[in-house]
């Protein structure tokens, strides 16, 4: 989002909370595993198989290593779709996740997780990953994320940090009237790391609003390091379409980004560093943005001055000839499945 979330005090209290709050919900789960797989090959739970809790989350998966979970429905679901906790190199694979009551699938505390080939909808939000590290989610459809703020992602990263972390041809769309999305893809102090950032690569956003601090992709929101968004396709995201909001050693190349006019629409691409923490070394090249701003005007590109020297804004068509069609070119050497 444009405007500020939580201060950071608060996010870090938030951590233990939530594992408090699985704690109370867990006995309402339908589906439970916990434990270590103790070196055999990696579990796989049964294909076909179909979850709904009323009041809790549909799965829980605490304390978990070298598990896939492949081939599963889970919905409707009182709280989360799937939570993951302080688990390891597990797998969700060709799973359904709707109709939740918070956020779809929930990863907290965790490394080595993979979301895959798989389809959420109707939740708060789609894909959340907290205090995690090495978190790929690849190839999924996400749709109608109720929001509102601080909820309404399709995948929001909080707190991820190190290599190997990549939100990459993911197809998300919200559907007007269905919901208050926020940002739908959002990096929340989040770090990757020199020669390995966290990359948001390859995915196609169609829809957002009528949020006004809402938009695509967020990066630096309340900091962050070494964060890339490239080769996206965004189409009527919101209020925005890429934005840095504070951080370091941002990248965003290579995307393409359309926005016809609507009451929210403001501005294609921004840098506005909106926190204390440090803003710089930003590089923007390669993008072509066509914006109509709320008045009718063109807006594809505004720099707030406060994040230093942008490099390579020359290298930019900020009055490219792009409308919806661009929905053909997005998610290019993907090999993602075909979702119906």
């Amino acid at each position: 989002m444009i405007l500020g979330r939580l201060m950071p005090a608060v996010a870090l209290a938030l951590v233990a909370l939530a594992l408090v709050a699985l704690a109370l919900v867990a006995a309402s789960s339908p589906v439970e595993h916990g434990g270590d797989s103790g070196g055999q090959a990696p579990p796989a739970a049964s294909a076909g198989l179909a979850a709904t809790s009323a009041a809790g989350p549909c799965l829980i998966l605490e304390h978990r290593r070298d598990m896939v979970v492949d081939g599963q429905s889970f919905g409707p679901c009182g709280t989360y779709g799937i939570v993951i906790a302080a688990s390891e190199r597990i797998t969700i694979r060709n799973v359904v996740v709707r109709d939740t009551g918070d956020i779809g699938i929930y990863i907290l505390g965790s490394k080595a997780i993979t979301v895959e080939q798989s389809r959420v909808s109707n939740g708060l939000s789609g894909i959340f990953a907290q205090s995690s590290e090495g978190v790929r989610v690849h190839c999924n459809r996400l749709d109608d994320m109720r929001g509102p703020i601080p909820r309404g992602q399709f995948v929001q990263f909080n707190r991820v940090q190190g290599a190997g972390n990549v939100i990459s041809c993911n197809r998300g769309q919200n559907r007007p009237g269905t919901g208050d999305p926020e940002d739908a893809i959002s990096l929340y102090i989040s770090n990757g790391v020199p020669g390995a950032p966290i990359r948001v690569e390859r995915n196609l956003i169609i829809g957002g609003g009528p949020s006004d601090s809402g938009g695509g992709i967020m990066l630096g929101d309340d900091g962050g390091s070494h964060l890339l968004a490239e080769r996206n396709v965004l189409i009527d995201p919101g209020q925005y379409g890429i934005a840095v909001a504070s951080g370091r050693y941002m990248t965003i190349a290579d995307n393409l980004i359309y926005a016809r006019r609507q009451p929210f629409t403001n501005v294609g691409i921004t840098v506005w560093n909106q926190y204390p923490s440090a803003c710089g070394n930003i590089t923007i090249r390669g993008n072509q943005v066509n914006w109509t701003s709320r008045d009718g005007t063109p807006n594809p590109y505004w720099d707030a001055g406060n994040c230093g020297a942008v490099t390579g804004i020359a290298q930019n068509s900020f009055s490219a000839p792009l409308g919806p069609e661009i929905e053909a070119r997005a998610l290019p050497d993907c090999g993602c499945k075909a979702f119906d």
